[in-house]
């Protein structure tokens, strides 16, 4: 489980690398509001799709243990944490849209060049 956790934070850090390196500091609230929504509206359905694949384990483990309770009972276990996170997961991401046509925030803010 250890190097599971490894890798996933390698692969993490591997996707967000070019938006680190080509990053600009944003100059006002509004563009650091901007720069979060950019990498929140990125990390969202990576984790749907984690949410989803994690109740589509649970659904096959249920199926193929339909002679031993115990493990029919772990497989919807997982497939109800699945749903849960799915369901929290859709919410954020619908919270998120809200809050952005709420407040008429950007998710991609124009950059004003200044001099020095």
């Amino acid at each position: 489980m250890n190097i599971l956790i490894q890798y996933s934070f390698l692969g993490i850090t591997l996707f967000f690398a070019p938006i680190l390196v080509f990053a600009q500091a944003p100059q006002n609230l509004e563009q650091l509001i901007g720069r979060f929504l950019d990498i929140l509206s990125a990390l969202i359905p990576l984790i749907i799709a984690l949410a989803l694949i994690g109740f589509l384990w649970g659904a096959a483990k249920y199926i193929l243990a339909a002679d031993d309770p115990t493990k029919r009972k772990e497989g919807s276990h997982v497939m109800l944490y699945g749903i849960v996170a799915l369901f929290v997961m859709i919410s954020v991401w619908g919270l998120v849209a809200i809050l952005t046509g709420t407040f008429g925030i950007t998710s991609t803010a124009p950059i004003t060049p200044t001099l020095p």
